[in-house]
């Protein structure tokens, strides 16, 4: 049984950071743009999800998309809603571990069961 708390997120896991495709702008925000290709229910490219990378979080974030990319490694990442253009505020490791990075939110799906 999930956590009340966190039963409206959504886990979206990303088999192979390889396979993500994403854009940096100018103010810092990374924009994760084929949500879609791992989780049908996403909408389709390409400004809806973002990292941003003005604060450690981001920062860490955006290094672990990197170095799991670099290794083909799988990682997850949670949103509130399809409906709501949000920044990504937790990102995981596809082991379901927890990845040790101040300031993250550090659960994952399974830390939410009862």
């Amino acid at each position: 049984m999930i956590d009340p708390a966190y039963a409206g997120n959504i886990y979206v896991s990303i088999p192979d950071a390889s396979q993500l495709k994403f854009q940096l702008d100018a103010t810092g925000r990374i924009y994760l743009r084929n949500i879609n290709a791992f989780d049908s229910n996403a909408p389709p490219c390409c400004y809806s999800y973002w990292i941003d990378t003005t604060t450690q979080e981001g920062k860490n974030t955006y290094a672990l998309i990197l170095s799991f990319s670099a290794q083909g490694r799988g990682f997850w990442f949670d949103i509130s809603d399809y409906t709501t253009p949000q920044q990504i505020t937790w990102a995981g490791p596809g082991s379901h571990t927890v990845l040790p990075m101040p300031s993250v939110r550090t659960t994952s799906p399974a830390d939410h069961a009862m």
